[in-house]
């Protein structure tokens, strides 16, 4: 990350020219109230002096003499430089001058007997604004910025603790991963960063969700269509022969079997609630092996010998669709993968089962896409479909292995049991 435009070194940055903001701003007002104060002073000073001169010539009828040597009394505008009259001709309540010589000169006016007296104070030996304001200034630099830098150190620990969250967040964003391994990982603060994280979080858990279902999706369409599409092809294999009526049926079957699984497969990977619906599951599992591809139109399928032992009215609320291709997964794994010609399939109200015997032991991890054991010719891809559909009705999927017997077990959730 550029540490030029960090949010820890704006906020640093804002702040260090707010305080140099602020210190120009006091500095001004401190200056001009100085300003202020000293014109008052010396306005107050020759205000006075009138009011004695008008107080004395009232019981004396004659001028007294100054009492300040830096005052002087004008029979109206005489004696006065004439930039000061033509000043106070274009601006009349102006009581302060600067003369050309650089005197700076206060006036008030009054009258005697109806007669014009200006009152003039020469103050430039007494201004002290002009004498300090160089060593005011540097001081207010100084003092400006030995604020500022109080300020930035203050900002820069601050920043860091308020920004830390936010920096560790961009970090674990900017990572270069591939989307599956992103994490938003720590604790962060129960404010705007937290919720921003959380809505992070969220979105990249709906769209490692939604990339895991495109890929499985690709999966699955590959693993389940097919049989289908073989009995498809094997039935259009010689066209210049006439098609009989059960061949006809066959192909008519097939069609709406592929449409069915492509309809429900699509569901599944948009993640959408497809239709439920009370089902019987006993009968469903009776029609699946009446009409699952691998046992009807193979030799092996053909060959083998189904022990159903079935409690009878076992309801659950389900996608019979959905169901339908779990079961045929486990019937078409069954039948490539048995070495023995008995398969024992038992249904209770709590579970369903499937047993058959074997030579060779599953693989470990058989629940993930992708694992094979040694002689299958697929993709590895049944038993992994089987578990994410039971996953969806928050179903538990065993398998044991004990003295050559494999066993598949799936535990139904209370919540889908119908009367």
């Amino acid at each position: 990350m550029n540490k030029k435009h960090t949010i820890k070194g704006a906020f640093t940055q804002l702040l260090v020219t707010v305080v140099l903001v602020i210190s120009a701003i006091y500095s001004l007002l401190l200056l001009g109230y100085s300003w202020m104060i000293e014109d008052n002073i010396f306005n107050r000073q020759v205000r006075d002096e009138a009011r004695f001169i008008q107080h004395y010539f009232k019981t004396n009828q004659t001028l007294p003499p100054l009492r300040s040597r830096y005052m002087s009394l004008h029979s109206d505008w005489q004696g006065l430089p004439p930039q000061i009259k033509l000043e106070h001709q274009r601006k009349p309540s102006k009581v302060e001058f600067t003369t050309n010589d650089g005197r700076t000169i206060h006036i008030h006016k009054f009258k005697l007997n109806n007669k014009p007296y200006i009152l003039a104070a020469d103050v430039a030996s007494f201004e002290v604004s002009r004498d300090y304001l160089p060593s005011i200034l540097w001081t207010l630099v100084i003092l400006s910025a030995i604020f500022c830098l109080i300020v930035a150190l203050l900002a820069l620990h601050r920043a860091k603790r308020i920004t830390l969250p936010l920096e560790r967040l961009a970090r674990q964003v900017a990572e270069e991963k591939a989307i599956t391994d992103i994490q938003i990982s720590g604790d962060y603060p129960n404010n705007e960063i937290g919720l921003l994280a959380n809505r992070i979080k969220e979105s990249f858990n709906r769209l490692t969700d939604a990339w895991v279902r495109e890929s499985n999706f690709t999966k699955d369409i590959s693993h389940e269509i097919r049989t289908p599409v073989a009995i498809a092809n094997n039935i259009l294999a010689h066209p210049s022969h006439q098609l009989d009526d059960s061949k006809w049926q066959k192909l008519r079957d097939t069609n709406l079997q592929l449409a069915q699984i492509t309809e429900t497969l699509l569901a599944l990977a948009r993640n959408e609630s497809t239709e439920i619906e009370n089902t019987n599951l006993s009968i469903l599992i009776e029609q699946c092996l009446l009409s699952n591809p691998d046992i009807n139109y193979s030799e092996k399928g053909q060959s083998l010998e189904f022990n159903l032992n079935n409690q009878e009215n076992v309801y659950l609320t389900i996608n019979q669709q959905l169901i339908t291709i779990l079961i045929n997964n486990i019937l078409s794994n069954i039948v490539h993968y048995t070495s023995g010609q008995r398969i024992d399939i038992e249904l209770t109200q709590t579970a369903l089962s499937f047993s058959n015997s074997f030579v060779q032991p599953p693989p470990t991890g058989v629940f993930n896409s992708g694992t094979r054991g040694q002689s299958s010719e697929g993709i590895g891809h049944g038993l992994s479909l089987i578990k994410r559909i039971a996953d969806i009705y928050q179903w538990h999927v065993t398998v044991n292995t004990t003295q050559s017997k494999f066993t598949l077990s799936i535990y139904f959730n209370s919540k889908n049991k119908s009367i």
